[in-house]
């Protein structure tokens, strides 16, 4: 109510920009660092970025925040789906794949089902 419509629906924009500026670097520094080194930067990124979105006193910190949350998504899902899948003997990678995605499709179904 206090803010102007274009701001409120600006909040989902500023998580995709964070999603396609870290898919830039955080899957590269995954192939160069390693992907387990990116993939705990990625989770703590994103612990960091959730207690900052919790503590958010102004529109702005709150973009730099969703910013931050899309970079991170690019490491602790993205890089981290692949590492998951690598650490898995070659037989079991397409149901390890699969359930990676089918866990995380429950989780968010289940939140939404919670809030709903």
């Amino acid at each position: 109510l206090c803010e102007p419509a274009l701001s409120i629906s600006a909040i989902g924009s500023f998580y995709f920009l964070g999603t396609f500026i870290g898919s830039f670097f955080m899957n590269r520094l995954g192939d160069t660092h390693g992907r387990k080194p990116v993939f705990l930067f990625g989770l703590f990124l994103t612990v960091v970025t959730m207690f900052g979105l919790m503590y958010a006193s102004s529109i702005q910190i709150l973009y730099f925040m969703l910013t931050l949350g899309g970079i991170s998504n690019c490491g602790s899902n993205y890089v981290g789906y692949v590492y998951a899948v690598e650490v898995v003997p070659i037989k079991n990678r397409n149901f390890a794949g699969l359930f990676v995605f089918l866990c995380f499709s429950l989780m968010k179904v289940s939140v939404c089902l919670f809030f709903w």
